[in-house]
């Protein structure tokens, strides 16, 4: 009985370990958009009896930098019986790949990757593949200090609307746009984030990304009753999201949180 309790409990160890393992594996994300991806023709190579194929991935001025694993994953063949020969392994869902060295760990703008693909086709068949490109990303920026000075804007130049008592800031025609330092709601929130976000931005200091990632994080559904400024983290997750797709921080900037406003509750 001792014995048996022992090899159940080395059992045990070995799948508390194996999990501890799983763990720390970093998670990849999707980053095929990012990049521009050339691929050679087939060769024919009779001493490996495979048809290579030599894939460039360039990494423009946009794109993001991303950590080692960095893989090349063949997610389906136009006939059967294609297969890999040089894989590393198989992802989650079973798609072959190829883990691809990074210099440094890193792969960032600027710089280009060569992928050997060796594929084996018993059956000598034409062929194509398609395929998607993961690494790890698990943020963009870096997390900075920044503490926002109060906005400090006089209006008393501008005229008062004697039925609000409001500073009149704007009038056009039958129109006029009026400031109150008492509104709460979705606009003024978003707004504020946004102020937080731009006013945080330094070129030779401190990039969008690192902005968009450090503001401060609402902690409830109604960021306009919170005290001082947020940001809620939906802002910032799809910011980053156009970010891994390769679009221009200026322009995920603009779109997440001047234009489209989605991610204000």
């Amino acid at each position: 009985m001792k014995q048996l309790r022992a090899s159940f409990l080395g059992i045990a160890f070995s799948i508390v370990a194996w999990a501890a393992a799983i763990a720390q594996t970093p998670a990849q994300t999707v980053v095929t958009g990012q990049y521009v991806v050339t691929p050679s023709g087939f060769t024919p190579s009779p001493l490996s009896n495979t048809y290579d194929v030599v894939v460039r991935i360039k990494a423009p001025a946009v794109a993001v930098p991303v950590g080692a694993p960095f893989s090349f994953i063949v997610t389906s063949y136009s006939v059967p019986n294609i297969s890999l020969q040089n894989r590393s392994g198989y992802t989650p869902d079973s798609k072959e790949k190829v883990d691809v060295p990074l210099a440094n760990q890193t792969f960032i703008a600027g710089q280009t990757l060569n992928v050997l693909l060796k594929f084996t086709n018993p059956a000598r068949s034409r062929f194509t593949y398609k395929y998607r490109i993961e690494a790890v990303n698990p943020d963009i920026g870096v997390p900075v200090e920044y503490t926002q000075n109060p906005l400090e804007v006089s209006f008393d130049q501008f005229p008062v609307n004697p039925e609000t008592g409001r500073p009149i800031v704007l009038k056009l025609g039958d129109f006029q746009f009026e400031y109150d330092a008492t509104r709460r709601d979705r606009d003024t929130a978003m707004a504020a984030c946004q102020d937080w976000v731009a006013s945080c931005f330094n070129p030779a200091v401190r990039t969008l990304d690192d902005c968009a990632r450090s503001a401060p994080q609402c902690k409830t559904a109604t960021p306009w009753l919170e005290t001082g400024t947020c940001c809620p983290s939906n802002c910032y997750s799809q910011y980053r999201a156009k970010r891994l797709l390769g679009t221009a921080a200026r322009y995920a900037f603009t779109t997440t949180y001047l234009l489209e406003n989605a991610c204000m509750p």
